[in-house]
């Protein structure tokens, strides 16, 4: 018997109840950065242990890493018969991850009182982090997921 892979998840992701239920943003970001969709029926249709499994590459600006997740998941669509997998244009890793502070993000942080990140903190962030607070600030409202996120990366 083999064990699942350990996923790949940020601290307040793997404090949730089940924590693989839904899309994790390691996975958001690879699913960025090759252009597919996959819709939650569709995570959901997929094991258990093949969810930790796309689950467990922590986000790479490399784009051989995101080749080999890109088969791994064709594989999995494939072996689970959950469907196409709806296509978009890839995102470049400095679109989803940049290098400079994204308003969003100062916008978001002001919405908790909290001051944004420098831009020099931001530079210490990962890719995986760095694409986190980018995604959880692309809303307007509130987002208690980016408060977490942010005490998490040591930027409060």
């Amino acid at each position: 018997m083999t064990s699942a892979p350990k996923p790949y998840l940020f601290s307040f992701e793997a404090a949730q109840t089940e924590p693989l239920a839904f899309i994790p943003l390691g996975v958001r970001f690879y699913l960025d950065r090759c252009g597919a969709r996959l819709s939650l029926v569709q995570w959901q249709a997929l094991s258990e242990s093949d969810r930790a499994a796309l689950a467990s590459s922590e986000p790479a600006a490399d784009d051989p890493s995101t080749q080999r997740y890109e088969a791994l998941l064709e594989s999995l669509a494939r072996e689970h018969s959950i469907g196409p997998i709806e296509r978009q244009t890839p995102t470049p890793v400095d679109e989803i991850a940049p290098q400079a502070v994204p308003e969003t993000v100062i916008s978001q942080a002001a919405q908790h009182s909290i001051d944004g990140p420098s831009q020099a903190a931001w530079d210490q962030l990962s890719v995986a982090q760095r694409y986190a607070l980018t995604k959880l600030a692309r809303k307007a409202r509130r987002s208690e997921d980016f408060a977490s996120a942010m005490r998490e990366f040591g930027i409060t």
